[in-house]
């Protein structure tokens, strides 16, 4: 299974986004946002799809998001593909340098939050529970008014409860993310 084909073509549209941006209307109060990750490895893959609701607050420099997640991924233990699948919930705060972006045309930011997690694999019935701790920096691109593409890295620490998962689980993750938001 392999990705290579549509990261390269987000890529290609990332770059091509950056001539496209116009400031942020001010009087949104609220964005939803639709932003994944995908990652393909020599003996493994896999996809999340992750959507957002955040809250703006402090004239626009804070902003709460809870948030759902969805995972899809598989990798190879010898001659067998193993899939497995993992849903999310969780709870991120970030804090926006609006006045960095200048015109409000690239706004960066920084950010935290949690997610509680659950994974089964397809050979289980039997789901394992973890804690992901965030903290990441990124940017918004602004589109229009009322759409921004938005870009992040993500350094994940991970918590798992079984002491199966602590031994072949990895403890943390760095993730690659990148999105959608729609303003209201």
């Amino acid at each position: 299974m392999s990705f290579s084909r549509t990261t390269q073509r987000l890529l290609l549209a990332t770059a091509a986004l950056f001539g496209l941006a116009t400031a942020q209307a001010e009087e949104v109060n609220s964005s939803l946002t639709l932003s994944g990750i995908v990652i393909s490895q020599e003996s493994s893959a896999s996809a999340t799809a992750i959507v957002g609701y955040e809250f703006y607050f402090f004239g626009h420099h804070l902003g709460l998001s809870p948030r759902f997640q969805i995972t899809y991924s598989e990798h190879d233990e010898g001659d067998e593909t193993v899939s497995s699948s993992s849903t999310g919930y969780g709870l991120g705060a970030d804090f926006y340098f609006r006045e960095v972006g200048g015109d409000g045309t690239v706004i960066p930011f920084i950010g935290a939050g949690f997610d509680l997690r659950s994974t089964t694999t397809e050979d289980s019935d039997e789901s394992t529970d973890f804690l992901a701790i965030y903290g990441e920096a990124g940017v918004k691109f602004f589109l229009s008014e009322r759409a921004s593409f938005d870009a992040k890295v993500q350094y994940k620490s991970l918590q798992y409860d079984e002491e199966l998962l602590q031994d072949t689980a990895p403890d943390s993750e760095i993730d690659f993310i990148v999105g959608l938001s729609v303003y209201f």
